[in-house]
């Protein structure tokens, strides 16, 4: 909704994030801020895909603040306010995974999922307390959270190691934070909406992995991040036959710029 250019934008201020497990008391959230809404073994040939046609709104009163929340959270960076694909449902049918995807932008995700902590102007409440109060998460039908599902990858090479990401400074989310291995958002593209050809892009871009070699990335699980109201995220793991090294020398293309750098871990050696 456009402000009035003669009414001054709101100031915002952000709460520090509060004890999780207290605030959602119902998830039973034991360490990890997750709450768990799938896990097992995947492939691509074991999902189905829908879409529901109408695009997400915000709640009115975010909207109502959106120009300066954005302005706020942004902090000047750039952004593409791209269409992404909200996980409406995610069930398992007789060994089937089946997703239903709603449209959302970019932009809906800065004002709900990623402002949580954020003090709605005028009020002692923050944005969590007006969409995502607990002590359960709404189910991902219900919630008022823009929800687009993220995917993340953790890539274990020959020589047993875990490639590691430390994010570029420029990112809205998670700047020059250490990361997963390859991770993104999955953008709509109607009718073909894949989370694992997504986690295959992704993987190509940030570590320059072919198709080819990224062809048994597998899914093993789904899970709503609480820092972020339920924000969910679908979470993959590839076992390569490249040693860390070889991945490490690999030029990226990285269109987005979203890659700070690249290093290995070791990882614990089996007991025998």
């Amino acid at each position: 909704m456009p402000q009035n250019p003669e009414t001054p934008s709101p100031e915002f201020i952000k709460k520090t994030q509060p004890d999780l497990r207290e605030i959602y008391a119902k998830e039973k959230i034991e360490t990890v801020p997750y709450v768990t809404i799938w896990e097992g073994s995947k492939l691509e040939i074991n999902c189905s895909f829908n879409a529901v046609d109408e695009q997400f709104r915000t709640a009115p009163e975010i909207e109502q603040i959106r120009p300066g929340l954005i302005e706020f959270q942004t902090k000047g960076k750039n952004y593409r306010d791209d269409p992404k694909s909200r996980l409406v449902g995610v069930h398992d049918e007789n060994g089937k995974l089946n997703f239903t995807f709603q449209c959302v932008n970019y932009s809906d995700y800065i004002v709900t999922n990623m402002s949580m902590e954020v003090v709605f102007p005028g009020s002692n409440k923050t944005i969590r307390e007006i969409l995502e109060p607990g002590p359960n998460l709404n189910s991902l039908a219900e919630s008022k959270c823009s929800n687009h599902l993220g995917v993340s990858c953790l890539v274990i090479t020959a020589d047993n190691k875990l490639i590691m990401q430390r994010a570029s400074s420029q990112k809205v989310t998670g700047a020059s934070q250490i990361t997963s291995s390859a991770s993104g958002a999955m953008d709509w593209k109607e009718p073909n909406i894949n989370p694992f050809e997504v986690m295959q892009s992704e993987l190509f871009e940030e570590l320059g992995l072919t198709n080819e070699e990224t062809l048994y990335v597998e899914g093993i699980a789904i899970a709503r991040e609480l820092a972020r109201g339920g924000k969910p995220e679908m979470f993959f793991i590839l076992q390569t036959d490249l040693t860390s090294a070889e991945i490490l020398s690999r030029v990226a293309q990285d269109p987005d710029k979203e890659v700070g750098s690249l290093f290995a871990i070791d990882l614990p050696q089996e007991s025998s």
